[in-house]
């Protein structure tokens, strides 16, 4: 599907703006933009990568093009894998100066925002929290069986 003139009505929109997939002919598909964002995903979830990664695609494309001279006109095709590379480290620089990753380990699927959830206990774990096979769970059960019989976590 060609580009709506709206880079806010879709996900694809966005995607080929900032990769100026704008004219008639699409360089991808909508179906190919939506695998690559869902590939993304779970790792950055932002268009501006899936345009980086889309525009890797399209140099990857280009790159087995070969320019072509004949009576004094020269089409240069195979620049533009360069320049789609070159947009793509452009696209990737501008993800990490908008996000003030520059220089920062990237996790994916880990929010640095996100809080525990408060109606889980937290685990209580240490150094030898199972050498003492007496002292009862790390959930505070005051009952544990040891060697068959029942006694409290603090009779030894």
């Amino acid at each position: 599907m060609a580009y709506s003139g709206d880079p806010t009505s879709s996900r694809q929109d966005e995607v080929r703006f900032l990769l100026q997939d704008i004219g008639d002919q699409p360089l991808l598909t909508d179906d190919e933009i939506d695998y690559v964002d869902t590939l993304l995903r779970a790792s950055f979830d932002d268009a501006l990568m899936t345009a980086a990664f889309c525009a890797d695609i399209v140099a990857g494309r280009y790159a087995s093009e070969v320019s072509i001279s004949a009576d004094g006109v020269s089409i240069a095709t195979n620049e533009l894998a360069d320049r789609y590379r070159a947009l793509a480290a452009s696209l990737r620089t501008t993800y990490r100066s908008l996000r003030g990753l520059a220089g920062v380990p990237l996790v994916g699927g880990i929010d640095a925002f996100s809080r525990a959830d408060p109606s889980v206990r937290p685990l209580m774990f240490g150094v030898g929290m199972t050498d003492n096979d007496r002292a009862g769970t790390q959930f505070g059960n005051p009952y544990r069986t040891y060697n068959g019989a029942e006694f409290e976590s603090g009779d030894y």
